[in-house]
């Protein structure tokens, strides 16, 4: 029956509106970013691909750039919360009999869209930039990403990004039980995330600390900090927030529904 709910949950992310959704997202994503840093975009398909998820460059272009890629996301999640609650959630519960299986299904059915989310726009990013290549491109200024192998920096953006992703996702999904609201759920995520991200420029030593904060990268690169710590504090992040929602969907599920 789990299963079979997950299935469920998934054909409902997977449709065609959140396909075009993610096509036309990671199309207007790529272009922005050649344009903007057309003069220091690097030659090779790869480095262009790392370059193009590298965001501590700028801080008010990076704060739009992460908007443009977490933002329709967020949309996606909350216009399937609000079908899942308000219009789905009792006749699918009515089949599978146990909240507990229909909670822990959609928090896993989540998880999977937001990997399928990136993994689409990782290939498409890679397809775009290499169309878009050219041969004579600039140099980057950025010593970190000049003296680390590229695979490897491409390994921790893929997974550093979904990981804040995957939390912010949970976030907003907490807050939908938490407020019964999804589009409300969905604004208050992007403003905590924009706050954080806009902070971290302006006090970078503590609000690296900050697990909503996408510029780890910049943070292990000045206090030459494993990546691993990154890792922990969104994993300790994620279960945390897992269980509080977990315990508020069993307290207030007649409520929610």
């Amino acid at each position: 029956m789990f299963i079979n709910t997950l299935k469920y949950h998934l054909h409902s992310l997977i449709k065609p509106i959140h396909i075009w959704g993610l096509i036309a997202t990671f199309l207007s994503y790529t272009f922005f970013v050649h344009t903007m840093y057309e003069e220091i975009m690097p030659s090779t398909t790869f480095k262009v691909l790392a370059f193009t998820f590298y965001f501590p460059i700028y801080s008010n272009l990076d704060v739009f750039r992460w908007l443009l890629l977490i933002v329709p996301l967020l949309v996606m999640i909350g216009n399937f919360m609000t079908s899942e609650i308000k219009e789905r959630g009792i006749f699918v519960l009515l089949h599978v009999g146990s909240y507990h299986m229909w909670f822990h299904s959609l928090m896993l059915s989540v998880l999977l869209f937001t990997f399928f989310y990136f993994l689409f726009g990782f290939i498409s990013i890679g397809f775009i930039s290499w169309f878009l290549a050219t041969p004579n491109g600039g140099e980057i200024a950025l010593p970190f990403f000049n003296k680390m192998a590229t695979s490897y920096l491409i390994g921790h953006e893929f997974f550093l990004l979904i990981f804040v992703a995957i939390l912010l996702v949970w976030i907003s999904i907490f807050l939908t039980f938490l407020l019964n609201q999804a589009a409300l759920a969905t604004i208050l995520t992007i403003i905590c995330s924009s706050a954080v991200q806009i902070g971290n420029y302006i006090a970078p030593n503590l609000m690296s600390y900050l697990p909503l904060t996408y510029s780890f990268l910049a943070f292990r690169e000045m206090h030459h900090l494993p990546f691993r710590w990154s890792y922990l504090l969104i994993l300790l992040s994620l279960m945390i927030i897992y269980l509080f929602a977990y315990i508020y969907f069993l307290k207030k599920n007649e409520t929610i529904f």
